[in-house]
């Protein structure tokens, strides 16, 4: 998959959904809302602050420049084992049981 052709909201998308998250449990581990979170995969909101970025990278395991220009020298252009951070795995599994 060549993802540098995307938005960032897209990127943000497609990692999400390969790392079968719902837009909500992505969400709440990156701390922002579900509406903001769906305002910038729909493009919505074009340029998300920085933090928010960094926050979005952090819950999908991504480097945050990968998300805003769909390279960097250090990033596998491909999702080859898409994994999340141990806090974002048990901020899910919480999510999870509170469903």
């Amino acid at each position: 998959m060549d993802v540098r052709a995307y938005t960032v909201g897209d990127r943000i998308k497609q990692f999400r959904e390969a790392a079968n998250l719902k837009l909500a449990e992505t969400a709440l581990v990156a701390g922002i809302t579900a509406s903001a979170l769906s305002q910038i995969e729909n493009g919505v909101t074009k340029n998300p602050k920085s933090e928010t970025l960094f926050k979005l990278a952090d819950a999908l395991g991504v480097d945050p420049r990968f998300l805003v220009f769909g390279h960097h020298d250090r990033v596998a252009p491909l999702m080859r084992g898409v994994s999340l951070s141990e806090t974002a795995r048990m901020r899910v599994r919480q999510s999870r049981r509170t469903e």
